[in-house]
């Protein structure tokens, strides 16, 4: 009976665990130590408010950024910019968002802006001439997740993916 106890007590504790994880196995709240536990090699910049490791992300080179507020986990962030191979990354960055919405479910907000009327429904249209932004948002119990895309002046295409903690605004 007790051996019973004692099984299902680690089972509750480690259910409690997985449902706390905010991004990645880590809870907001966490502190650089912990977070740098779960990560592997060794950050490209360390400061007081900031640790960013560069990483892999879907086809992409990515920097993924963690944001700390009094030595505690606030958010995190993806951020690429893809200078060139603008077919793989039309790919990549539409297989990465359905991702995201098979896993969060429907976003409460999908938004595609053009500055060009014409180009209002065709996203992908838009998107070769680099006149395209987007952004989705989906709102979790303890986390606000968004993916922001854009080409910035220099025609790079940018993408950000943002976790933040709703408890810290």
């Amino acid at each position: 009976m007790k051996k019973g106890l004692t099984i299902l007590a680690v089972f509750f504790l480690s259910l409690t665990t997985v449902i706390a994880a905010d991004f990645r196995g880590l809870s907001w709240g966490a502190t650089q130590t912990e977070v740098m536990k779960t990560e592997s090699g060794k950050p490209s910049l360390v400061s007081d408010e900031i640790l960013i490791w560069q990483v892999p992300l879907y086809g992409f080179n990515a920097n993924r950024i963690y944001n700390f507020k009094a030595n505690r986990l606030v958010s995190t962030m993806y951020l690429i910019s893809e200078p060139k191979d603008f077919e793989k990354a039309w790919l990549n960055y539409n297989t990465l968002k359905n991702d995201l919405i098979k896993k969060y479910g429907k976003p409460s907000v999908d938004e595609f802006t053009t500055k060009n009327e014409k180009l209002n429904t065709a996203r992908k249209a838009a998107y070769f001439v680099k006149d395209f932004y987007e952004s989705t948002l989906w709102f979790l119990e303890r986390s606000s997740i968004s993916l922001i895309s854009n080409f910035d002046q220099k025609g790079r295409f940018v993408i950000c993916l943002f976790y933040v903690d709703i408890k810290n605004k």
